[in-house]
């Protein structure tokens, strides 16, 4: 009978010789089987080429078993996880892409990690960028862009990408927002920092849907 022997990362193959790679076995105390053992291989066809494929080790099962990851480091040096749903985060940043129930198609977006500011793309390019949490009839959303001038983001809070790229290569932005049922602003600040592994990794997710393996 096979078995995994180890804590924290053991090198191991499996009884049939179809898998092997770099075990991690994650447990909580006092139940063995509380995570699943993880087999770490390399990928050929990853967003950066250092990514990992992160799979259960064969015959794992509980309720804490999940599906396949991979995760990398960006030459930045921001870590990044994604999923077969397309959903990930990468600095903070949350990404996903999902495909449209009425017309198939497949658009992204990124939520900065305060999640006032979204930018959306369609066919994997910036499109607009959004102030969440704006819901208040009547009132404008604003968003301001490192030190330049304030923009309006009109009663839907969103600016299309011609006026809202210099997201890209400013440090930080600025949110002014009212949220039902408050009659008052509320100004946020957040970093910028990591947007542009955000967009890239979208973008790569976009490009690759249904050809990563898992």
């Amino acid at each position: 009978m096979c078995a995994i022997v180890g804590a924290i990362a053991v090198l191991v193959s499996a009884c049939s010789g179809e898998i092997s790679g770099t075990a991690i076995m994650h447990e909580h105390p006092g139940e063995a089987s509380f995570r699943p053992t993880l087999i770490e291989s390399k990928v050929a066809d990853g967003w950066q080429t250092n990514e990992v494929l992160m799979r259960p080790a064969p015959g794992m099962s509980g309720a804490y078993t999940s599906g396949g990851y991979r995760e990398g480091v960006t030459p930045e040096g921001h870590d990044y996880r994604y999923y077969e749903d397309l959903s990930g985060y990468v600095a903070g940043w949350a990404v996903r892409c999902e495909k449209d129930k009425m017309n198939d198609e497949t658009n992204c977006f990124t939520t900065d990690p305060n999640k006032i500011l979204m930018i959306y793309m369609r066919r994997g390019q910036p499109s607009a960028a959004c102030v969440l949490k704006h819901d208040f009839p009547g009132r404008d959303a604003m968003l301001r862009i490192g030190t330049k001038p304030p923009q309006s983001a009109g009663r839907k809070g969103c600016l299309d990408w011609s006026r809202a790229s210099g997201v890209t290569k400013a440090s930080d932005a600025t949110v002014r927002y009212w949220q039902f049922p408050y009659d008052h602003p509320r100004d946020v600040q957040s970093s910028l920092e990591g947007v542009n592994s955000a967009l890239g990794l979208a973008g790569f997710l976009y490009k690759n849907r249904g050809r990563l393996s898992f």
